[in-house]
C-alpha cells in the first residue's frame, strides 16, 4: 500500500495521503480546546495512542467526493469530434529514445525509425496508418470512457486505431498501434510513451489540449477530507512527535536536489509510525464509506523491506560470476536475461507461455577475434583503472530483417559514484543496428572484479562456469 504525502506551508502542518486518485485525506492536529469551542460531540471522537505513547482523539470526516462530471449540461463536441479536429492541422509529434525514434502524424501514420550517423541510411518501420472506417465512433461510451494511469494519475482516454503497418518478422502480420488520447492541460501536445504491449502490437499515449473541454476527459482535482486529531488537555504542542520529525525531514529534503530513480531499501522511519497509527484509526471507523474505502484499497499494511544483508549480496554475486544465477531486468513488453559466460536473451511471459529470442551465446575464441578487431571496446580505462569491460555474445537467433544471426555486446560497467544505490545493478538494452545489440550492466559491485580483466576483456583465470539453472537475480 502506497501513501503519498504532500508537504505544504500553512498555519497548521498536515500530512496528506491518497486512498485513490479521487479522495485526498489530510491529517490535521489541533489543540484540545477546539472540541469544546466547536461543540463537537465526544461520542464521535475515536481515541488513538501513537507509537510515542501520545494520546489523541480523532474525528473522522464524511468522505467528500466532488460531484462527478456529467454530460447533463455539456453541449459541446463529442470526443471523436475533438480528436478529429487535430487531423486537419496535419501535425506530427516526435519522441526520441536511445536508439529508435517515433513519429505520430495525427490521422495519418505512426513511424519507428533510426538514422545511421555515418551512412545517413534510415531504417524505418510503419507501426500503423489511420483509416476512418477502422474506427467506430460509437465504440467508446461518452459517459463512461476507459481509464489509464499516466504519470501517477488516473485519466480517461479516447482510443484511436492505426492498422496495416509494416509486416512483423515474428508474427507475419502487419504491425498495429492504438493511440490513447488524453487531456493535456499544459496547452501543448505531449507524446508520453510508445510501448510494445504484445509482439508487434503497440500502444501510444498522447496528450492533447483539445480533449480538456470535455467534462469526462478533464483531469480531476481530488477532494480534501480532513481527519482532525485533538491532543490531550495537558499537551501544549498538539502535533505528535513522530509527525513533527517527519515534517522536519520533509522540509530538509525540499532543499536538496531531486533524485530520480529506484530508491534503496530502507528501514522504517517516523513517517511509518504515523501511517500505522492512522491506518489503525481507519480500521476502527464505523463509517460505511470509510469501511468501503478500506475494503477496496487497504487489504493489509505492507511493512517496508529492510536492507539486504551484505552476505546475501556477496552470495548472489558469486552465483552470478560462476554461472549459477542469471540477471533478469527490463521494463515493458520485453524483459532481458543475462547469464554471464553463457548467453543473452530477451523474453516475454504471458498466460504461462514464454516467447524467447536468443541475442547471442558466449564463445571464448569468437570473443577474442572480436576483441582483436575492437581493442578499444574490450577494456576501457580511466587514469589506469578499468571502468568497463565488454564481452561479445554471437550466433543468436536468425534475424530475417537483416538476413543475419543476432549478436550482442555486453558491457559490464563500474558505477563509480558513491551513493546508497551504487551497489544496485541496473541493466538496459539498446539496438545500434538492426538485430545487433548492446546490453549495458552497471553496478559498483563490478568495480573490483573487472580490474583483473586483460586487454581482451577476459579474466586470466576464469572460474569454471556452471550451466545456468533456476537461480536468478531480479533487478
Amino acid at each position: 500500500m502506497k501513501f503519498l504525502f504532500v508537504f505544504y506551508f500553512c498555519l497548521k502542518v498536515s500530512g496528506n495521503f491518497y486512498f485513490n486518485d479521487e479522495v485526498l485525506f489530510n491529517v490535521v492536529t489541533e489543540g484540545h480546546g477546539r472540541i469544546e469551542e466547536e461543540g463537537i460531540n465526544p461520542q464521535n471522537l475515536i481515541p488513538i495512542v501513537t507509537a510515542d505513547n501520545e494520546k489523541l482523539k480523532c474525528l473522522m470526516p464524511n468522505v467528500n467526493h466532488k460531484p462527478a462530471d456529467t454530460m447533463d449540461t455539456y453541449l459541446g463536441p463529442s470526443p471523436s469530434e475533438l480528436v478529429n479536429g487535430i487531423y486537419t492541422d496535419k501535425a506530427c509529434l516526435l519522441r526520441i529514445e536511445v536508439y529508435w525514434s517515433y513519429e505520430i502524424c495525427h490521422g495519418r501514420y505512426i513511424r519507428q525509425f533510426h538514422e545511421e550517423k555515418d551512412s545517413k541510411q534510415v531504417v524505418e518501420f510503419f507501426l500503423g496508418s489511420y483509416s476512418e472506417s477502422s474506427n467506430d465512433k460509437e465504440a467508446v461510451d461518452p459517459s463512461n470512457p476507459p481509464k489509464q494511469e499516466i504519470n501517477g494519475k488516473t485519466q480517461t482516454y479516447y482510443p484511436v486505431l492505426y492498422q496495416h503497418g509494416t509486416s512483423c518478422d515474428l508474427t507475419g502480420q502487419p504491425r498495429i498501434t492504438t493511440v490513447n488520447y488524453v487531456c493535456a492541460e499544459e496547452g501543448m501536445d505531449i507524446f508520453y510513451s510508445l510501448t510494445e504491449i504484445s509482439t508487434c502490437v503497440y500502444e501510444a499515449i498522447v496528450g492533447i489540449n483539445e480533449l480538456c473541454v470535455h467534462p469526462m476527459y478533464k483531469v480531476k482535482v481530488p477532494a480534501e477530507n480532513p481527519i482532525r486529531c485533538f491532543a490531550a488537555p495537558e499537551v501544549k504542542t498538539p502535533e505528535p512527535r513522530s509527525l513533527r520529525t517527519f515534517n522536519a525531514e520533509l522540509a530538509r529534503k525540499a532543499m536538496l536536489p531531486l533524485q530520480v530513480g529506484r530508491g534503496p531499501l530502507m528501514q522504517r522511519t517516523p513517517e511509518s509510525n504515523v501511517i500505522d497509527d492512522i491506518y489503525k484509526l481507519f480500521q476502527k471507523s464505523t463509517d460505511p464509506k470509510i469501511k468501503k474505502l478500506l475494503d477496496k484499497h487497504l487489504s493489509t499494511f505492507e511493512e517496508r523491506p529492510k536492507k539486504v544483508p551484505e552476505n546475501e549480496d556477496t552470495t548472489a554475486m558469486n552465483d552470478f560470476w560462476t554461472g549459477k544465477a542469471c540477471l533478469y531486468g527490463g521494463t515493458g513488453w520485453w524483459k532481458y536475461e543475462f547469464c554471464y559466460g553463457h548467453s543473452v536473451a530477451q523474453f516475454h511471459e504471458e498466460k504461462g507461455k514464454t516467447t524467447k529470442i536468443m541475442l547471442g551465446y558466449f564463445d571464448r575464441n569468437t570473443h577474442k577475434e572480436w576483441a582483436d578487431t575492437s581493442p578499444s571496446k574490450a577494456r576501457k580505462l580511466n587514469e589506469g583503472e578499468v571502468y568497463q569491460v565488454s564481452m561479445f555474445y554471437s550466433r543468436g537467433d536468425v534475424c530475417k530483417e537483416a538476413n543475419t544471426l543476432r549478436s550482442c555486446e555486453v558491457r559490464l560497467t563500474c558505477r563509480q559514484e558513491e551513493s546508497q544505490d551504487s551497489e544496485k545493478i541496473t541493466m538496459y538494452l539498446i539496438e545500434p543496428e538492426t538485430c545487433t545489440y548492446v546490453l549495458v550492466v552497471e553496478s559498483q559491485l563490478f568495480c573490483d572484479p573487472i580490474q583483473k580483466a586483460g586487454k581482451d576483456g577476459l579474466f586470466p583465470n576464469p572460474a569454471k562456469l556452471d550451466r545456468p539453472h533456476s537461480g536468478h537475480i531480479e533487478l
